[in-house]
């Protein structure tokens, strides 16, 4: 039984270990990061934009910075978090 159970132990830390840097990621090491939209961001709403951080690319839920709409594939700066999946971003 006890065996079983530091056995266990070390396949769980030795999976952790696999996990790509990109699998550790946090929104807030994007901002000053170049994206470009993928879903359109209309003046007073929601799109998305597509970041590469960490050597992987991540989509994003985005708001216009100045409050103006940005179409698909405009190239955007990524101002600040807004929270853990939503970004707040301005035309590069």
């Amino acid at each position: 039984g006890l065996a079983t159970m530091y056995l266990t132990a070390y396949l769980f830390r030795a999976a952790m270990r696999l996990a790509s840097p990109g699998a550790r990621f946090s929104i807030t090491e994007t901002v000053g990061s170049r994206a470009t939209v993928y879903v359109a961001i209309p003046a007073e709403g929601r799109g998305q934009v597509q970041v590469s951080a960490n050597g992987m690319l991540h989509t994003l839920e985005a708001v216009s910075e100045d409050r103006a709409p940005l179409d698909s594939f405009t190239s955007v700066t990524i101002v600040k978090a807004i929270d853990g999946r939503t970004v707040s971003v301005s035309k590069a």
